[in-house]
Formats: structure tokens, C-alpha cells, sequence
């Protein structure tokens, strides 16, 4: 009887996990009203913000390539180097 419910309550979790949920506006993502033109044509655009010094931005490397790899080619990585001066006045 153990066994039965263990071997049900793993397809259970298997089905869970395989499900992929889809997106949810505005909990997911916030839907432009004006689309902004990109400079990738009919693709994607995802802008990552880095700054060479920053460690955590040099830890995330690995993670960004594979998921570059996962969205396909209708999603363009651009990356824009930040600077960051030091100054807290407004």
C-alpha cells in the first residue's frame, strides 16, 4: 500500500512540474501599451544592465547563457554596461 501511494504521489509531483504555467499580466509582466521599437526586428529584446566590477552581475553569467539558450532564437540578449559614480546626491 506504502509503495502504491509513493508511486502516485511521484506522478503526481512529475505532472506538477512538467506543467508550464503561463504568464500572467500584470503579475508576470506589465503589457506596453505603445510598444517601444527595437532595434532586432520582429525579436524579442531583453536588456541586462551589468557593471564589470559587480560580482553578483559576474555570477549571474552562467545562468543568463543557458536561459539565453532555453528562449530560442526569437529572444536577443543585449547587454548595456552601467557605470556607477559613487555620488548619493540627487
Amino acid at each position: 500500500m506504502r509503495a502504491l501511494l509513493g508511486a502516485l504521489l511521484g506522478a503526481v509531483c512529475c505532472a506538477a512540474l512538467a506543467q508550464k504555467p503561463s504568464p500572467v499580466t500584470p503579475k508576470d509582466f506589465q503589457q506596453l501599451e505603445h510598444p517601444q521599437p527595437v532595434s532586432t526586428g520582429a525579436a524579442v529584446e531583453v536588456l541586462e544592465f551589468f557593471y564589470y566590477g559587480c560580482p553578483v552581475c559576474y555570477e549571474a553569467q552562467p545562468h543568463v547563457a543557458r536561459w539565453l539558450l532555453k528562449a530560442g532564437g526569437g529572444v536577443v540578449l543585449l547587454r548595456v554596461p552601467a557605470a556607477f559614480t559613487g555620488s548619493s546626491e540627487s
